[in-house]
C-alpha cells in the first residue's frame, strides 16, 4: 500500500476516542436548546456550558475503554467505510457499550445504570454507543478504493 492510500490510524483511533464526549455535549446541547424554549433562557444556558464540560469529561472517562476497544478493532482489521464493516463496528460498539454500563452498574450498591433516557430505558449506553460509531464510522472511516486498470 502506497502513502497516498495508506490507513489513517490516528486519525480513526482519536475519532473513537472522542465519540463518548461528543455524545455527552450532544445530550447537554439537546437539554439546552429545550431550556431554552422556557422562561429562563440566560440563566439555564450559562448552567448548562459547565454541565456540558462535566459530561464530555464523565463521558470520555465512562465510556472511554470500550471506544479505545472499538477504534483498535477498525484499526487492527483496517476498516473502510463499507456497509459490512459499519454493521460491524456499529453493532461491537452497542455490545461494548452496553456491557461496560452493565458492569459498571453490577459495581454499584444500587445496581441502577448512570443513565438512561425515556423511551430507551436500560439500553440508553447500547443506543448512544451505536449512533456514536454510525458517525465515526460514515465521516471518518476511508473510503475504499477502487482498483483501475492500473491496479
Amino acid at each position: 500500500m502506497d502513502d497516498q492510500h495508506a490507513y489513517s490510524t490516528p486519525r480513526v483511533l482519536l475519532a473513537f476516542i472522542a465519540a463518548p464526549s461528543l455524545t455527552g455535549l450532544l445530550l447537554v446541547l439537546a437539554e439546552l436548546v429545550h431550556s431554552l424554549m422556557g422562561a429562563s433562557a440566560l440563566t439555564n444556558a450559562l448552567g448548562y456550558f459547565g454541565l456540558a464540560v462535566v459530561m464530555m469529561i464523565g463521558a470520555l472517562m465512562f465510556y472511554g475503554i470500550p471506544a479505545v476497544l472499538v477504534g483498535l478493532t477498525c484499526v487492527v482489521l483496517r476498516l473502510q467505510r463499507t456497509w459490512r464493516a459499519g454493521s460491524l463496528v456499529v453493532s461491537l460498539a452497542a455490545l461494548l457499550s452496553q456491557g461496560w454500563a452493565e458492569f459498571m452498574a453490577s459495581q454499584t450498591i444500587s445496581g441502577e445504570l448512570f443513565l438512561t433516557l425515556p423511551g430507551l430505558g436500560r439500553l440508553t449506553s447500547a443506543a448512544l454507543g451505536a449512533g456514536a460509531s454510525l458517525v465515526v464510522v460514515w465521516w471518518v472511516l476511508p473510503k475504499p478504493r477502487r482498483e483501475g486498470l492500473g491496479g
